[in-house]
């Protein structure tokens, strides 16, 4: 599975400061086309501008019980989404990230898929930056109200590998089949 893949079945979303500054626009945005243009442009800027790159995906939502509101679940997200841009702690070396937000599905409630991008010459483990990043939701942003589940660990990934579905960890500038 190219990386790419990772986007085309996320339909994920190129999300920056101006995105919320725009307020709930992003939201209704998630499946535009452009967007997804966007995304893939941003995508192949990254990997022209660093010869290994490593995707950390993390899907984020709450406890049962204790889903919030729509503002608090922004107020949460965008605390997270600070502290990625400011690279902070775990996010020392992230190059990009990309985030869908969505409402239902098996959790039924607001959740986010959030995927960092690090200089995979600087950062490696995908799986421990995954696990923080997660563990950083629960704690420090949901205030123990938060849920996580870390896409890059060695269940999930040998679980996709063998199907040919895996588009997380490290990708190489020279892997021409990946991108």
């Amino acid at each position: 599975m190219a990386y790419k893949d990772v986007f085309n079945k996320e339909a994920a979303v190129l999300c920056n400061r101006q995105c919320w500054d725009e307020g709930y626009k992003c939201y209704n945005t998630c499946h535009d086309k452009k967007n997804k243009k966007s995304l893939f442009k941003y995508f192949d800027g990254l990997v022209e501008k660093h010869c290994k790159l490593l995707l950390v995906r993390v899907d984020l939502s709450y406890l049962p019980g204790r889903d919030p509101r729509i503002e608090r679940f922004t107020q949460d997200i965008k605390r997270m989404i600070k502290r990625v841009q400011d690279r902070d702690t775990i996010f020392k070396h992230q190059v990009g990230y990309a985030y869908r937000l969505e409402q239902g599905g098996e959790s039924s409630g607001y959740h986010c898929h959030l995927l960092v991008i690090y200089n995979g010459s600087l950062r490696y483990g995908d799986s421990y930056l995954g696990m923080r990043i997660g563990e950083i939701w629960k704690e420090k942003i949901t205030g123990d109200d938060g849920l996580f589940f870390n896409c890059n660990q060695s269940d999930y990934r040998q679980y996709h590998q063998q199907k040919d579905q895996w588009g997380l960890g490290l990708l190489e500038r020279s892997d021409l089949a990946k991108r």
